[in-house]
């Protein structure tokens, strides 16, 4: 089986340069990089050309987003597995061995959703941590109900039934709406507690976007339901995440935000009504029984989800 690794890059060229070093150590043969350039404003092209002879660059003359440059990848892909990793990781020499070898083991692993650590402190990277908290615990390889876009891979399979990433949603929680769209499968999502991502977790970078993050957040949390939830569970999860928005974004002083999210959640939603396609009650049964509800406090929740 042949593995198609998909990296996008936006002005970050030492850490993409890493990766592709760490790509190169690689005990697993049968693999294709694509590097999606988001349009980078730094050398990264010029800088990345010495490695052009074995990877497909494709540099875009705008900013796709991350769905967007994600589905650029797939439809340039050859592989069996699509392996998507942040530009600002690093792996060890086995990782791809271990994708194919779980994804061999357990046909209904349909993604997988890979152990994210802090590339500096080596714990958990709880920024990308979307499980429930009891997990920690005692992390397994289990059916879970979301992946991490940090680090996780897809059969070909699924692309070809699911369909591309949402890249109206252009950043956060294309995830999300993936994972829901999944359950109309006969297929899983498996948390690999096994297979890592070192993840660079940059706090500046972090603390600039969360303005950013906040808005996305909101917007694209009303457009997944209004696609795919029956229309009462949208309705009640829509008015419950206003509520807590609305709580957060008075403590964050980010009130602003939260009208433009909740303004462009609502109004601008006609291309999340033309691909509503709801799941069945027992569908989203599903989707909630594989999400343990958190046992943190609703504060520390909404912080999370919007962190």
């Amino acid at each position: 089986m042949k593995i198609s690794v998909i990296i996008i890059t936006y002005n970050r060229v030492e850490d993409t340069v890493q990766l592709l070093e760490c790509l190169r150590k690689q005990t697993f043969n049968e693999f294709e990089i694509i590097l999606i350039d988001n349009n980078s404003t730094d050398k990264t092209q010029e800088i990345l050309s010495k490695y052009f002879h074995n990877i497909k660059y494709i540099r875009i003359p705008y900013n796709a987003g991350v769905p967007g440059g994600r589905n650029i990848g797939i439809a340039n892909a050859i592989g069996d597995y699509l392996v998507f990793i942040d530009n600002d990781v690093e792996i060890n020499p086995d990782f791809l061995k271990m994708v194919n070898s779980t994804f061999k083991k357990e046909p209904k692993a349909g993604i997988l959703a890979f152990r994210i650590i802090n590339y500096y402190s080596k714990n958990l990277d709880m920024t990308t941590w979307v499980w429930d908290t009891s997990f920690l615990k005692n992390e397994e390889f289990k059916p879970v109900h979301k992946f991490v876009g940090a680090g996780f891979a897809i059969r070909r399979d699924i692309v070809n039934q699911v369909g591309l990433l949402w890249d109206d949603l252009f950043f956060m929680h294309e995830e999300k709406d993936y994972s829901m769209r999944l359950l109309r499968t006969d297929f899983l999502i498996y948390y690999t507690p096994n297979i890592e991502v070192q993840h660079k977790v940059s706090p500046e970078k972090r603390y600039e976007s969360k303005e950013r993050s906040f808005f996305y957040g909101i917007r694209n949390e009303f457009w997944i339901y209004i696609r795919n939830a029956p229309f009462m569970v949208a309705a009640k999860h829509l008015s419950y995440l206003f509520l807590t928005a609305l709580l957060y974004s008075i403590k964050k002083k980010s009130f602003g935000n939260f009208c433009k999210g909740v303004t462009q959640g609502i109004f601008f939603s006609k291309r999340a009504w033309k691909y509503r396609r709801p799941l069945s009650p027992a569908q989203f049964r599903q989707y909630h029984d594989l999400f343990n509800k958190d046992k943190d406090s609703l504060m520390d929740k909404i912080k999370r989800y919007f962190s």
